[in-house]
Order: C-alpha cells, then sequence, then structure tokens
C-alpha cells in the first residue's frame, strides 16, 4: 500500500472516531437541558404534596398566592444561575426612563396613560418596612415597602379611608426590606431591597436606593448592586454628616457595610453578620446579630459584644432600645427557630437579665391560641416573624411580635395578648391583627400612635396605651 492510501485511509478512520465520539457525547446545550430538568423536579417549591385531579376537586378553593409566586419565579428565574436576575430588571427599569424622557422630548407626543383603581381595596401583603415622614409636621404621612410590591405612600394614617399610592412606579416589583432618612437632610430616604430571612417565596434584592426630593424619584446606588439582602438600615449623624449603616448578605460577604459620604462609596466594618440595627438617643449603635449576639458601637467604627446567649442553635436577635432611657435595651434571641430567650440591660449593657435565669423576665405564652406553644409564641417562626419595640414615652412598656402581639407594661414580668390573627377576642382585650408580625413604628408626632406590619398589611391604633389596643 503506497503512502498516500495509507494516509487517507488513517484519516477517514479518524474522521470516523470523531464523528462517533461527538455523537455519543453531550453537547453542552443537552448537558444544560438535563441539569435544568433535575432542578425543577427538585427546586425550592418542588416539596408540596402531590394530589390527584379527584383530590384538587374537593379542596376549597382558597387564593394560593404561593402557587402564583412559584409559577412566577420558574418563568422568570436565568435557568444557569436559578436567581431572579435582578441587574437586568435594573436595566429594562433604566431603559424605560430613557424611553420616557425621550418621548417627553417629542412634541405631541402621549407620555403615560392615567390609571385609576377600581379595586379590590381590601388586599394587601407582607411589610417589613415602614417609617413616619420625617417632613410632615402633622405626623400623618407614613412610607410602606412591600417585600415584592415597591414603596407605597400614605398621607393620612389616621384615616381608616386614605388610599396608599405607589411612590414610584419604576420600583414596583422590587422587595423593599428597609426604609430610613437622613437626619442631617430629611429630603434624603434610603431603601433596602431584599428579603433575605429564609423564606421560600423571598425576593432577592437590588442593593440600596436613594431618594434627594423626599421619596419622589429614586436611584440605585450603583455600588451596593451586589447586595443581595439588605435585613436593616440606620443613618446616624455625626459631625454634621449623615452616615448610613446597613447590615447587608451579598456576593461580597456579609456584615455591616459604612457609607461617609451619602451611599457614593461603601467600607466594610469589623462588625459580624448582623440582623437588627438599632440606634439610642445617646447615639450608640446597638446590633442584633445573626447567631445569638449582641454588639454596640459608639464610633461605628469598633464594636463590642455586649451579650452571647448560652444556648444552643442560635439564630437571629431583635433588639429594642428604650427611647427615654438609652441605658434600657431589649432582646428577643431565637434559638433552633423559637423564641430562646428574652433579654434585658438597664446599665447600657453592663449586666444582662434574662428569662432563662431570671424572675423579672419572662416569655409572652399565646394562652388562648391552642395551636401556638407556651414555651414558643412565634410557633417555630422566630427566623421569619420577630419584632420588637419600647414605648416612647415609657421604658417598662414594651410590645412585641411574632404570629400574635403581646405588650407588657412593667418591663417584660409579665404579658398581656393584645391581638389575635384568627379574630377579636369576645372580651375587647384581643383586637383582630393578621398573622405574622414584621415590623413596628410609633409615629414620632404623636407618640401613643403605633403602626403594626404583617403578612396581610399595615394596622394601626392611635392609642397604645389603653385597652383594645389596635383598630385594624
Amino acid at each position: 500500500m503506497n503512502k498516500k492510501v495509507l494516509f487517507s485511509t488513517l484519516a477517514a478512520m479518524a474522521i470516523v472516531v470523531i464523528i462517533l465520539i461527538n455523537f455519543n457525547q453531550e453537547t453542552e446545550f443537552e448537558q444544560q437541558q438535563k441539569e435544568y430538568t433535575a432542578y425543577l423536579a427538585q427546586h425550592p417549591y418542588a416539596k408540596r404534596l402531590s394530589v390527584t385531579r379527584e383530590e384538587l376537586k374537593k379542596m376549597p378553593k382558597k387564593d394560593r398566592p404561593d402557587l402564583a409566586f412559584e409559577q412566577d419565579f420558574l418563568k422568570t428565574m436565568d435557568p444557569k444561575t436559578k436567581q431572579l436576575p435582578q441587574d437586568r430588571l435594573l436595566k429594562a427599569i433604566n431603559y424605560g426612563v430613557e424611553m420616557k424622557r425621550a418621548a417627553s422630548a417629542s412634541k405631541g407626543t402621549q407620555t403615560s396613560i392615567n390609571w385609576e383603581s377600581r379595586g379590590p381595596k381590601e388586599v394587601s401583603g407582607r411589610v417589613r418596612a415602614m417609617m413616619f415622614d420625617p417632613n410632615d409636621t402633622a405626623g400623618g404621612t407614613v412610607f410602606a415597602g412591600g417585600v415584592s410590591g415597591g414603596i407605597w405612600k400614605n398621607e393620612d394614617i389616621s384615616d381608616a379611608n386614605s388610599e396608599w399610592s405607589i411612590v414610584y412606579p419604576e420600583m414596583s416589583n422590587f422587595a423593599v426590606s428597609a426604609l430610613t432618612y437622613d437626619p442631617v437632610n430629611n429630603n434624603v430616604f434610603y431603601a433596602g431591597t431584599g428579603e433575605g430571612w429564609g423564606n421560600v417565596d423571598a425576593v432577592n434584592g437590588a442593593g440600596i436606593w436613594k431618594t434627594t426630593d423626599a421619596g419622589v424619584s429614586w436611584q440605585q446606588l450603583s455600588n451596593t448592586s451586589n447586595y443581595r439582602y439588605v435585613y436593616d438600615m440606620i443613618v446616624r449623624a455625626e459631625d454634621g454628616v449623615g452616615v448610613i449603616y446597613a447590615a447587608v448578605k451579598g456576593s461580597s460577604g456579609q456584615g455591616i457595610f459604612r457609607s461617609t459620604n451619602q451611599g457614593a462609596t461603601w467600607v466594610q466594618t469589623n462588625a459580624p453578620s448582623a440582623r437588627d440595627l438599632e440606634l439610642a438617643s445617646d447615639n450608640t449603635i446597638w446590633v442584633g446579630g445573626s447567631n445569638g449576639q449582641v454588639y454596640s458601637s459608639t464610633n461605628g467604627i469598633t464594636w463590642s459584644t455586649r451579650y452571647t446567649s448560652p444556648l444552643g442553635q442560635l439564630g437571629r436577635v431583635e433588639l429594642a432600645i428604650a427611647p427615654s432611657d438609652p441605658n434600657v435595651v431589649y432582646g428577643l434571641i431565637s434559638s433552633g427557630s423559637q423564641l430562646g430567650e428574652v433579654i434585658k440591660t438597664i446599665d447600657g449593657g453592663t449586666s444582662w437579665s434574662s428569662s432563662e435565669n431570671s424572675s423579672a423576665l419572662s416569655e409572652p405564652k399565646d394562652a388562648t391560641d391552642n395551636g401556638i406553644p407556651d414555651t414558643d409564641f412565634t410557633r417555630g417562626q422566630a427566623w421569619y416573624g420577630l419584632i420588637a419595640k419600647v414605648s416612647p414615652s415609657d421604658k417598662n412598656r414594651l410590645f412585641v411580635g411574632g404570629i400574635n402581639v403581646f405588650s407588657s407594661f412593667d418591663g417584660g414580668s409579665t404579658w398581656f395578648k393584645i391581638s389575635n390573627w384568627k379574630g377579636a377576642s369576645s372580651d375587647g382585650t384581643e383586637a383582630y391583627i393578621h398573622a405574622d408580625i414584621h415590623g413596628m413604628a410609633f409615629n414620632p408626632k404623636n407618640t401613643e400612635e403605633i403602626l403594626i406590619s404583617t403578612d396581610g398589611g399595615i394596622f394601626y391604633s392611635e392609642d397604645s396605651s389603653i385597652l383594645p389596643y389596635f383598630g385594624s
């Protein structure tokens, strides 16, 4: 066999081998298809029990927002990252804003269509962020953030017929988890996005947003785009400057990030991971950690550990500081998804009492709901719904929320149940408030007015000092 014939034969054999290898080898696209198919069978929402068509017909036809969210998640997530691509949503928002500007510059162009709500009116969802407008001298205007519904505004929260309006439609799909304002410049607000508490229907965030016109228009702080979850924020006046502190978790790590130039740049502090930030009247920053610890700082740079829970399986810590006495601090510490202990200091963190080892403190007991154990008023949801707030006028009057709301008039020794998610009590001591309590806010202009935010919207009371406490 001459060399040409031999070479041609070997080349043909090589081509056949390559074809056979490629034929039996999965393409990258086919491999991605297999991975995605496997993910669809095991995604976070796939743990529901399957039902037959007959069983489905027999079920009461109730609203199922969980199924709607599942469908929306599967339709909008990126198959590669298994996440909702918030960065692409931001690009779309910016593109839409530019298109509106271009359209408004053209003569005779209709730039928007006016819409009026036609109901249903009595519908609301989960709210974690609330803020009384610092620019309203009457104290009636409130901003609120939905966990996937953007920022809303009510100009007279005391009026049951006062309607909410969307503040910035371009943010209407964002999960707003925190709202705060600059005490040095009250026209500057900040909104943190991303609900990072571990619930299956949580929506990732797109960093921190800022307004300089008291909430009319908002812009993303671009250097926070990798902040997937913003748990809490405060702004502290330091030498005439509003310094921002944000408890976040993102691709660059988690902890407390600090900005001294209104969000232009950020520096991560050496504080551990945090879930709750509180500012005392003496300007001390208090931090509820993510693992059963309490921290504080007077300069915002160095942090001191003030309390470490002795319990196991520790989780988030929620703090409440008495506005009338910065030395009085309360804490709710979760352990194994339940409320582990209630703690309190009256000397600024030098010494603490605990419901675990002191008769001076106790945990709320939900005696009127047989579905909630006496040992855990959060019903295993301390990781999800847990909040505390002290009355501005009385350091011993404390409000806490889990499934329902409880109040103490003696600094946490005894508790009164003041709300019931199943309906108001016949004796009038328990008002109806939707289940799963996430936020509380007192009106700084009228300190007896209080707001409670829940999985079913916001509830209001004009006088938190008497029974019955709340009116829906």
